[in-house]
């Protein structure tokens, strides 16, 4: 098995990173808001919108 990392050199142009970053924020604050209104959400689930929400405020950080 061959894992494969990223460079961390390697960066998309603001121009296509910040409508991606503010698309995937609005759908995951979406799906938490409905989850959470119906109280749905599995603690995993949870934990994986709360790791995925961290990473978009980061790469966030990272454009502004």
């Amino acid at each position: 098995v061959q894992i494969h990392c990223w460079n961390s050199s390697l960066h998309l142009p603001v121009s296509v990173r910040q409508p991606l970053l503010l698309e995937m924020e609005d759908s995951l604050l979406r799906t938490l808001n409905r989850s959470l209104e119906i109280q749905q959400l599995s603690l995993s689930d949870l934990f994986s919108l709360c790791a995925l929400l961290s990473n978009v405020v980061y790469g966030s950080l990272i454009v502004g």
